[in-house]
């Protein structure tokens, strides 16, 4: 009787904790679960979307660091980005100092009642936060928090000012479905962002201007350009070329960098994986799943895909740790 009794006068607590950093695909799976809810129950799209304000923002002791403080100087003379999540003593301290729901942003600097939003708000934020760490080509989602995806024998990608073209397929996916849900959702509707986010949105749009503005004269200045690789390139790294350095208070060298030059990593399966979820937006998917039946990715001798071509020769990064990594599966040419 106690146990059936007991959850009808409890409260559903959500606890979350820090662990060791941020991976780059973790808000990616979101929309598999959103898509998967309305396609069972579609007529309940503005009531998922608009009526239920009760989504909370995780509140992290832990944070990104500005470029100024992670980008650094090797002492073989390479760079690298390094050390890019910090932890605070002082916000862990102000998080266990209250009495419940602990790990929740608060209003008044953190003092004031728990700050909340509908799923509108808070996946409008999200696309605006990722559309933020574009690579410097715009061709994937920066590495910027020290953590790949899902596969974590690419740990040493992040130092590399490695991208993700996979995590840009599942922006435009976000972005698209925020663009239709938004033609159906009630004419009438407000929505109410923090001011840090609505300030956020008002710089990337004049960003964004000055980008394809810029991105146009140069595409003129140089036809032979070709981005058709976009659906098979899963990672991008970047070369440091044009950059300062200069010492900080404990001697290390923090790098400011002015421009970067692209390389491509041979194939890996999650790109055009990926890039399948918005065929006709990005890619042809006949075509995709031709080229990729005709590159190394696929074995022919056993009629299966790997989850990359060889990566020999490909360079090392190391992670927070100082572990050297080679980009590369434990088994080159791993199968699924």
């Amino acid at each position: 009787m106690f146990v059936t009794e007991a959850p009808k006068h409890s409260e559903q607590c959500y606890e979350a904790d820090f662990g060791e950093g941020f991976w780059i695909d973790h808000w990616t799976y979101n929309m598999d679960l959103i898509e998967s809810y309305l396609s069972i129950y579609p007529d309940k799209q503005e009531e998922l979307l608009l009526t239920t304000r009760e989504y909370m923002y995780y509140d992290s002791p832990a944070w990104v660091q500005p470029r100024r403080n992670k980008y650094v100087q090797m002492k073989d003379g390479r760079i690298r980005q390094y050390g890019a999540v910090v932890e605070s003593k002082e916000k862990e301290a102000q998080l266990h100092a209250r009495d419940r729901d602990v790990h929740w942003v608060r209003t008044e600097h953190g003092s004031g009642e728990i700050y909340k939003s509908n799923l509108y708000e808070k996946l409008l934020s999200l696309a605006a936060i990722k559309l933020s760490t574009l690579d410097p080509e715009g061709l994937g989602i920066e590495m910027e928090a020290g953590k790949p995806g899902w596969n974590d024998s690419m740990n040493g990608l992040p130092g590399l000012f490695a991208s993700g073209f996979s995590e840009l397929c599942e922006l435009q996916r976000l972005v698209r479905f925020l663009i239709h849900a938004q033609v159906k959702l009630s004419g009438d509707s407000v929505l109410r962002l923090p001011r840090e986010v609505a300030k956020l949105i008002q710089q990337l749009r004049l960003a964004m201007e000055e980008y394809y503005h810029d991105s146009d004269e140069a595409d003129c200045r140089d036809e032979s350009k070709d981005y058709s690789f976009w659906s098979r390139i899963s990672f991008f790294y970047y070369e440091a070329r044009e950059f300062e350095v200069q010492e900080d208070d404990c001697g290390g060298k923090l790098v400011n960098i002015h421009s970067f030059e692209r390389k491509d990593t041979p194939y890996f399966l999650e790109g055009p994986t990926r890039a399948m979820k918005v065929v006709g937006d990005i890619v042809n998917g006949q075509e995709l799943y031709r080229q990729i039946r005709q590159s190394g990715l696929y074995d022919r001798k056993l009629g299966m895909y790997k989850v990359n071509e060889s990566l020999a020769g490909q360079p090392f990064g190391n992670d927070h740790r100082g572990l050297s990594l080679r980009l590369e599966p434990k088994l080159p040419g791993d199968l699924f």
